[in-house]
């Protein structure tokens, strides 16, 4: 039971509008991510009455597969990187949403909208489908989709919005998808959204508040069908894909590991939250990974410790150089703290759902075969 509940970090549903079989129109796809939406949260909206007809209508057209595998980290910028490239966070480059890079000797933040405009970050080799799609010569709209705002390869996406700005509405949003791909050749349109993510850490997955905001979404989702139906084009030609990178657990403070109860603040350093699951850690000081490693290594009975190089390879994380000596991370539903002072004013923390168990929620597109699991880097393939 233990193992099915940690089965969902991600939810992916596809909507086929209607077939394009006998049509000469073109297949155009919207690509849709809503942040932080757990597996569960549509049944827990539905024992409480919400209202997710929108959703029902997704849930009920399409492809299915039961889960999708998701990457080893699934925050919000190495997942949407990998969805839209293919890649693993090794690959793609962007393997945490705060990381060092010892080549350009700087730190990436994810919430930087100067991190995010830097070309060097995102272009390391791997290509998201819109380059892809504008390579062969169609148009591509995407906003706010981590890695829409830079050249990649020397291309950016045909229409885009510049600078993120959380507080522009959803329906704004798809309102500019809908015209964008009504327009000639504009074939890919992306959306991401950052809800119910935002909402969830601020009064948690179980909470009234985070149930009217799946319903906020629900009437969102009719709302983009209700302008579909209203477009001859569209509603002749038009995939939808909706998904997410990760869920959202409500972890005790009795369940934090305390990272300085085993190694000194001066071996180390790592760029990101003072509570977080995932710790790449950087020898200074004279200190060596061997160092930490003996400091760290067997100390908690949930805390895994490994040399970047014998990290796991069924993780794909080990190969970038991004990827810190030490790799450190609990075991699912524990946490790890710099220090008790980071714990101290801490009742209920709410945490992303990250790594270790790597198949997640029922899966749907809108083309492909009946299957138990897809990689979430094989999004756009499961026709394979």
């Amino acid at each position: 039971m233990w193992l099915k509940w940690w089965l969902a970090f991600f939810v992916a549903l596809s909507y086929f509008l209607t077939s394009i079989r006998g049509h000469s129109l073109h297949p155009k796809l919207l690509l849709i991510s809503f942040d932080g939406f757990r597996y569960d949260y549509l049944d827990l909206a539905a024992r409480r009455n919400a209202n997710i007809s929108g959703f029902l209508k997704i849930w009920d057209s399409g492809f299915r597969a039961q889960w999708v595998e998701n990457e080893f980290t699934t925050r919000t910028g190495p997942s949407h990187f990998s969805i839209v490239t293919g890649r693993h966070e090794e690959s793609h480059g962007i393997i945490d949403n705060v990381f060092f890079d010892p080549e350009l000797n700087k730190t990436f933040f994810f919430s930087s909208n100067l991190s995010m405009r830097e070309s060097y970050w995102f272009d390391v080799g791997a290509e998201p489908i819109w380059v892809t799609n504008q390579r062969q010569g169609h148009k591509s709209g995407v906003i706010f989709w981590p890695g829409s705002t830079t050249p990649i390869k020397g291309i950016v996406p045909t229409a885009a919005y510049p600078v993120y700005n959380s507080s522009i509405p959803l329906k704004t949003r798809i309102d500019d998808v809908v015209r964008w791909l009504t327009e000639e050749n504009m074939n890919l349109a992306l959306l991401y959204y950052h809800e119910p993510d935002s909402q969830g850490h601020k009064t948690g997955p179980n909470s009234p508040e985070l149930l009217k905001t799946i319903e906020e979404l629900n009437e969102a989702i009719e709302y983009l069908l209700r302008k579909i139906k209203e477009n001859k084009v569209l509603s002749l030609s038009l995939n939808i894909i909706l998904t997410s990178d990760h869920g959202m657990i409500e972890v005790s403070r009795n369940d934090v590991i305390i990272l300085e109860n085993y190694l000194d603040e001066k071996m180390y350093f790592s760029p990101g939250p003072s509570v977080r699951v995932l710790w790449g850690l950087w020898p200074v000081g004279g200190y060596t990974q061997k160092n930490i490693i003996e400091k760290l290594s067997g100390k908690h009975e949930h805390l895994h410790v490994y040399r970047k190089e014998d990290v796991p390879p069924r993780l794909f994380y080990s190969a970038s150089s991004r990827i810190a000596p030490v790799v450190v991370y609990p075991d699912p539903g524990w946490l790890i703290a710099k220090s008790t002072k980071d714990i101290l004013t801490m009742g209920m923390v709410i945490m992303d759902m990250t790594h270790s168990v790597r198949r997640c929620a029922p899966s749907f597109w809108p083309w492909g075969q009946d299957s138990l699991v897809y990689p979430e880097i094989e999004l756009f393939l499961p026709s394979r």
